[in-house]
């Protein structure tokens, strides 16, 4: 009790407690890439959906025009009505598909100005999800995902890193507390 500052828990703490500080804020970069990789996903499939949205506001003003173009002449102005209000959600449409593009941009760290490079989208939605979904027992694989969350996430584990770094760091300052010889 009399030699304050020396023995392995205080002479071994800063550079222990710098340790763990470094492995931790590793860790946050790590996550922080993780981020911006399921931000970037997670646009571009919002772009995806939105293109194809707009795909299928274009086939339907298609129709209603095929409508027109085929019905007699002396028809009432109902349908055309209902042509312009086609065209309108194909202008929203275009409208939401260039803004998840400029967002998919931006998730990519793409200037907004240079989103046109990124083109169309061009993977296709997985289908026939019924059967996946139908194989999962939801209550055993909600456990399971949340365990292996908790043991895979890195935003938690460099927390804990720099719980234990605040241990050593506590422990160093218990020690030292002690009277000097």
């Amino acid at each position: 009790p009399l030699l304050q500052g020396s023995g392995y828990v205080s002479a071994a703490a800063e550079e222990r407690s710098a340790r763990l500080n470094r492995e931790a804020a590793f860790l946050d970069f790590q996550h922080g890439l993780s981020s911006i990789l399921l931000k970037s996903v997670e646009t571009y499939w919002d772009y995806k959906a939105k293109a194809e949205y707009l795909n299928t506001l274009r086939r339907s003003e298609k129709r209603v025009q095929g409508w027109i173009d085929s019905a007699e002449t002396t028809m009432d102005g109902s349908l055309q009505g209902f042509l312009e209000d086609k065209k309108g959600k194909v202008v929203d449409g275009v409208q939401q598909v260039e803004e998840s593009k400029i967002a998919l941009a931006n998730s990519m760290g793409i200037p907004a100005d240079q989103a046109e490079l990124l083109g169309s989208p061009t993977a296709d939605f997985p289908l026939e999800w019924g059967a996946v979904l139908a194989a999962f027992d939801s209550r055993t694989m909600k456990q399971k995902w949340i365990a292996e969350a908790l043991e895979k996430r890195l935003d938690l584990k460099a927390t804990q890193l720099r719980l234990q770094a605040a241990e050593v760091q506590l422990a160093k300052a218990r020690n030292d507390v002690q009277a000097r010889l």
